[in-house]
Parts: C-alpha cells; sequence; structure tokens
C-alpha cells in the first residue's frame, strides 16, 4: 500500500503523476513489478483510489530531482515539488542531500466511473447485472484492452487533460 495526499488522487487517475518519493528509514516497503493499492489513509479501505504496478525503484539524493522529475511527480518545476513536499515532511530546501526511495509507478486499475456516475456502488451480489466495466470490483483494470478506450474517453470528458 502507498498512501498519498488528497491533492495526488487526480494527476494519478490522469496518469500525470508517475513517481513518488520517499523516506523509508527501514528500507523500501515496495517492490519492482509488485501491485499497491493507494490510499488516503492506513487503516480505511474505503480510501483506496487506484492499484498501480511498480516499475522502478531507486535511491537519490532528493537534491538531485529535476524538472522532468517533478513533472513525473505531478508538479509544474522542482520548486511547485518541493513547496508541497517541505509541507508533508517539513523543514526541506531544494538543496537537501537526504538520500529518498524514488518509486516509478503507473496506473492499472481505478475506481469504475460508470457505477459512479450511476451513484452504484460495485461490489460482488450488490447489482442484479454486472457492470459494464468493472464487472463489480469496482475498479477498471487498465491492462484490459478492450476498456481503456472507454477509459480515455472519460478522462476527456472530465476536461482534465493528460501532460504531454
Amino acid at each position: 500500500m502507498l498512501l498519498f495526499q488528497p491533492e495526488h488522487v487526480l494527476p494519478i487517475l490522469r496518469g500525470d503523476k508517475t513517481q513518488t518519493r520517499r523516506e523509508w528509514p527501514r528500507g523500501p516497503r515496495v517492490k519492482v513489478g509488485a501491485l499497491h493499492q493507494c490510499r488516503l489513509r492506513m487503516l480505511r479501505k474505503d480510501t483506496t483510489f487506484a492499484v498501480v504496478l511498480v516499475t522502478g525503484l531507486r535511491r537519490e539524493r532528493l537534491c538531485e530531482i529535476t524538472d522532468e522529475d517533478a513533472r513525473r511527480e505531478g508538479y509544474e518545476s522542482r520548486a511547485a515539488y518541493f513547496e508541497v513536499y517541505g509541507r508533508i515532511y517539513s523543514d526541506v530546501q531544494q538543496h537537501d542531500p537526504r538520500l529518498v526511495y524514488v518509486v516509478d509507478f503507473k496506473a492499472v486499475k481505478v475506481p469504475c466511473f460508470s457505477c459512479e456516475a450511476s451513484k452504484v456502488v460495485c461490489l460482488p451480489g450488490g447489482k442484479p447485472e454486472p457492470c459494464w466495466l468493472c464487472d463489480d470490483d469496482g475498479f477498471v483494470d487498465l491492462t484490459d484492452r478492450n476498456r481503456i478506450g472507454a477509459v480515455e474517453r472519460w478522462r476527456r470528458s472530465t476536461m482534465l487533460p493528460r501532460r504531454t
């Protein structure tokens, strides 16, 4: 499981945020190739908003973040990134030499917008007919090529374009 701030939900769902930096004193809590739930709170499963596949893991100094890394973190610049990082971890400067774990990921499951739009909760047995998009588990599998087009149409309809 990876915890995120509420401001990170939409960038992750849109595919704008594909990297995160973590301070894990006892070593990494993720493995490359593993699936992890993204949540807003540790002990609340109902705050799960996506499932991500970890595609990379490395250590680097926080001050080594580039503008491209900041964009992969979902921010416009290093300065914007450090402003938010400083709120989360406090006492952080752009030249901070501390070592952090850099986790690269991609969203592979996102909440079912078909069920959300109709205010129907997708739970097994909770609906007389299966949801056309999520098969009643509440999440759309982004690895299923038949469903990717529907997800892309939803992304466009939210008027929140993906970054290029």
